[in-house]
């Protein structure tokens, strides 16, 4: 009884800590793809585009504080 309910706990602490760790990673890989773009090839992009990626980035990382407040 004390067995099951240590290793049910556990798996309750490992499905936590993937899924913060998944919602931590989303934007982070999201803001990190959009700034390689930008600094790539902003030299390409209109002002309209450029002001459109840096919303984007704004965003996510919006995003990202908003998830990490919560924790």
């Amino acid at each position: 009884m004390v067995l099951n309910r240590q290793k049910r706990i556990s798996q309750f602490k490992n499905d936590f800590i993937n899924n913060l760790t998944h919602e931590l990673k989303t934007p982070i890989f999201a803001s990190s793809i959009l700034y390689k773009i930008i600094k790539e090839k902003r030299h390409d992009f209109s002002g309209k585009e450029l002001d459109h990626y840096l919303s984007l980035l704004e965003k996510e990382n919006h995003l990202l504080k908003n998830k990490v407040e919560k924790c």
